[in-house]
């Protein structure tokens, strides 16, 4: 709230403050902006594993979704402090597919999907994806919607 405000204004408060900016750039859309801010906040904040995911985020989105090197390493951070991190997961199977994985891909865009039940974000966000994996494992739109709702 407001009556934090001051404390923003800390030295220690520098990593907060780029955390903010970078975020904010972010989800405005001005992706290639937030990157050093999300860098610096990272740099302050090492073990923040929502910040390395949200760096990741920046840089596979600057990227055409492509999951670079560096994207991957903040990707990777993060599960393994959270194996369960959703937008982690998500770019890891993104980077599974652009590797030639696309059976493991799939496989781990179908577990999210049942992880996220009817959250239409999720689930609009997953099917924008799968049906490319499912048409390079050789699996029809109908048994990718199977497999997607089975034992739910």
């Amino acid at each position: 709230g407001v009556s934090g405000s001051p404390n923003l204004l800390s030295k220690d408060a520098e990593g907060q403050r780029w955390a903010i900016i970078g975020g904010a750039l972010l989800d405005a859309g001005f992706v290639k902006a937030s990157i050093p801010a999300l860098g610096r906040a990272v740099v302050a904040d090492k073990d923040n594993t929502m910040l390395h995911v949200a760096l990741g985020e920046a840089l596979a989105l600057s990227n055409n979704g492509w999951i670079t090197e560096s994207a991957k390493a903040e990707f990777d951070f993060a599960i393994k402090a959270d194996p369960n991190d959703l937008i982690a997961r998500f770019y890891m199977a993104h980077w599974l597919l652009q590797t030639g994985k696309a059976k493991l891909a799939l496989v781990k865009w179908v577990g999210l999907m049942r992880t996220v039940g009817d959250d239409k974000v999720w689930n609009d966000r997953l099917w924008e994806v799968m049906p490319q994996a499912a048409d390079q494992v050789g699996i029809s739109r109908l048994a990718l919607k199977a497999l997607c709702t089975a034992s739910m």
